[in-house]
């Protein structure tokens, strides 16, 4: 039920944006989600949206957004294992958190006036 067509199209916007060399994609994580934030069309993460809307755990969108959640930081994990991170499921989930508080925020108006750039955090 995971959406592979998001998660390959993520990780070639990752590739795409930092090249070959992993500590170059680490770099291009947040950059690609700030261009897909500013993206035309751009309603919010579907599978924040889905996980909020339907709370349930067993429900099918529930279990949906949690799968491409999953995958999601799975693809971080990897691009934080080639970079040698001392922790790289911590750093995954960090990434991750940092990106679903992006996409949350950049739903605000007065967001859209303050710097909302997931690529100007300090952890990366």
């Amino acid at each position: 039920m995971q959406n592979c067509w998001l998660q390959d199209t993520f990780q070639k916007m990752i590739q795409a944006r930092g090249g070959a060399i992993a500590v170059a994609q680490l770099h291009a994580v947040l950059d690609v989600v700030e261009l897909i934030i500013e993206s035309e069309g751009f309603h919010g993460c579907i599978f924040v949206n889905a996980a909020m809307e339907v709370p349930l755990p067993h429900e099918p969108a529930h279990v949906a957004a949690s799968q491409s959640k999953q995958a999601i930081e799975d693809i971080l994990y990897a691009i934080a294992v080639n970079v040698r991170a001392d922790e790289p499921r911590s750093l995954a989930r960090e990434l991750c958190l940092i990106m679903e508080g992006a996409y949350v925020t950049s739903m605000f108006p007065a967001a859209k006036t303050q710097s909302t750039s997931p690529a100007e955090s300090p952890i990366v």
